[in-house]
């Protein structure tokens, strides 16, 4: 059983043998060898973990950590629940006060979860008001492109839940409306036709009327 330094030289240690319990990383799917040095892990112990999966454990519900580096890098946050042991021996999901069987985590890695293709806005993620931190604790920028260079009009910004209570954030997704944006050229050219028929049909109007205004001639 090890301990991680998540803060300091990311590097890991002996789990100290006088703690009075222990919740270790014992399977892992996809097997990643990349997160292979992640087996026997103690997570319980960990400082960033340690309060919401004693959270779920006393109250049998989902709950989420906070976000944290990955070992094999990139950002992420666990969604965990506990497993209680029911009468069969059979494994249940938050059967409060039964025999504790292990925790289930499910790893939400933060580039796939933000990554849409064929989408330009910005998309981020950052906690609720009524927790700590309100700045976006992962990004996601959409690419440059050949529009970009166009004078921003104005921004466009929504924030929304990403789910109940277990997952304390918002999701929030923002957009700068460029010149390009508006069609501008589009438009004009539209409205200038518009103008053109308009002017047409004006002079056909005047030219008939001025033709049926006239005086016949007498010989």
């Amino acid at each position: 059983m090890r301990d991680y330094d998540l803060d300091g030289r990311r590097s890991w240690q002996p789990s100290p043998d006088n703690r009075e319990q222990y919740l270790v990383v014992t399977m892992m799917e996809p097997d990643l060898p990349s997160a292979n040095p992640v087996y026997g892990f103690d997570v319980l112990n960990e400082r960033h973990f340690s309060a919401p999966i004693r959270q779920a454990l006393l109250t049998g519900r989902k709950t989420s950590t906070p976000p944290f580096e990955l070992y094999e890098g990139g950002k992420a946050y666990m969604l965990v629940k506990p497993l209680y042991l029911g009468h069969a021996g059979e494994v249940r999901a938050g059967a409060a006060g039964r025999e504790l069987a292990g925790m289930a985590a499910l790893l939400i890695y933060c580039e796939k979860l933000m990554k849409l293709p064929g989408s330009d806005p910005d998309f981020y993620l950052k906690l609720r008001q009524n927790h700590a931190g309100r700045q976006p604790f992962y990004a996601s920028h959409h690419h440059a492109s050949h529009a970009d260079w166009w004078p921003v009009l104005f921004r466009l910004e929504m924030e929304l839940p990403v789910g109940g209570e277990a997952q304390p954030f918002l999701l929030g997704v923002a957009k700068e409306v460029r010149t390009a944006d508006l069609h501008i050229l589009s438009l004009l050219l539209v409205n200038i036709a518009i103008l053109v028929l308009f002017v047409s049909a004006l002079v056909e109007l005047l030219a008939a009327a001025g033709v049926e205004g006239c005086p016949a001639a007498s010989g």
